[in-house]
């Protein structure tokens, strides 16, 4: 499979269904597969509200036709005594699960398409933007890009149009020459 190949919606395009009540994860199981070989790794910044920046380090560390396994380790933590890195323990998915976490419910979800700049460049995205509990006016924005087949570039968590949390990937290691 070669980037160009890639079985993944294209922009300007609906998002796909898979029923009435639930919008397809914009990369599927074979595609999370080629794109996250043995090697990968993906370095995330977690911003909060309240000023503070957490790094972590996702690593694909073994990989077959079924299942992926992926270590997450904390590079920086502002907590007293929790000076990183610290590994956590490897968490093993089948890519069929890593699929589901692209899923969003349909009814709740509005789908819309964008350029942003990121520490990883300028990608086109799209964005989805999945409202929570209406009591709580909480809402979730996923973006996910072609460019970067495999998983969200950025996701904000929103209360009352105040952003309290931004996850956003900044570099990105892969062992894939064309990727």
């Amino acid at each position: 499979m070669t980037l160009d190949a890639l079985p993944v919606w294209l922009l300007g395009r609906p998002p796909v269904r898979l029923g009435p009540e639930t919008l397809a994860s914009p990369f599927d199981a074979e595609t999370l597969a080629w794109a996250l070989p043995v090697g990968t790794v993906i370095e995330l910044v977690r911003f909060y509200s309240s000023g503070k920046e957490f790094f972590d380090k996702w690593e694909i560390v073994e990989a077959n036709e079924r299942e992926v396994v992926i270590r997450t380790t904390a590079l920086f933590y502002p907590i007293p005594g929790f000076d990183g890195p610290h590994p956590f323990e490897d968490e093993t998915y089948t890519w069929e699960e890593l699929e589901s976490g692209g899923r969003f419910p349909a009814a709740s979800t509005v789908v819309r398409e964008t350029v942003i700049k990121t520490q990883i460049g300028t990608l086109p995205v799209r964005v989805y933007i999945v409202d929570g509990h209406a009591e709580t006016n909480k809402s979730s924005s996923y973006y996910f890009s072609p460019v970067f087949p495999g998983t969200w570039v950025r996701v904000d968590h929103e209360m009352d149009g105040e952003i309290l949390e931004s996850t956003q990937v900044i570099r990105v290691t892969t062992p894939r020459e064309s990727y």
